[in-house]
């Protein structure tokens, strides 16, 4: 709420005195003019009362690369396994996206159009030879993506809002190929 009060001075000139009190905020100002006073409370007041519209959310600054990188943080000194497996994880992820892209810009059809190129990508099966290429198994496509998963959530746990875009291309991409390719096996 702004108030202006209207005060003489020794030469007998006016000045307009504000005072805004609001959200934490306090200002006073003079003016000799008081249309530059009230231009200016309804300027300041007009800003304050949209100062969260400006806040930039957590998850739009910070990269996938950090992201991956709190969950390794969190895991280096319990489980060298699972540690390895999201550091093969990250790096063959950023074969594919830029590292310094913002979690919050991967949508999920991003996420699916990823887990469609992985599909589709080469592997080697021990020796890197031509003879030892196969494409990826559903099984290790959906074990990238429960890492990436698992990335996500712990960002969650950490307080940084984020859809779990990882989990839902396992929900509604891998699993039903997986399902798909279990029921035309006759075996």
């Amino acid at each position: 709420m702004a108030h202006i009060r209207t005060r003489i001075t020794k030469n007998k000139d006016e000045k307009y005195h504000i005072s805004i009190k609001r959200k934490g905020v306090e200002i006073h100002k003079s003016f000799s003019k008081k249309e530059d006073a009230e231009l200016y409370v309804k300027w300041k007041e007009s800003l304050i009362d949209n100062i969260d519209n400006f806040e930039v959310p957590l998850a739009h600054t910070i990269p996938i690369e950090s992201i991956f990188e709190m969950k390794l943080e969190s895991i280096a000194d319990t489980n060298k396994r699972t540690y390895n497996d999201i550091k093969n994880v990250k790096q063959t992820l950023f074969e594919l996206i830029d590292s310094k892209k913002f979690a919050s810009d991967m949508s999920f059809d991003d996420w699916k159009n990823l887990a469609k190129q992985l599909y589709d990508k080469d592997v080697y099966r021990g020796a890197k030879s031509g003879n030892n290429v196969r494409k990826i198994s559903l099984e290790t496509l959906r074990k990238f993506f429960a890492y990436c998963s698992a990335s996500y959530s712990y960002a969650q746990a950490q307080g940084i809002e984020l859809e779990n875009h990882p989990l839902r291309v396992i929900q509604t991409f891998i699993t039903p190929l997986k399902t798909k390719k279990n029921d035309d096996d006759p075996s």
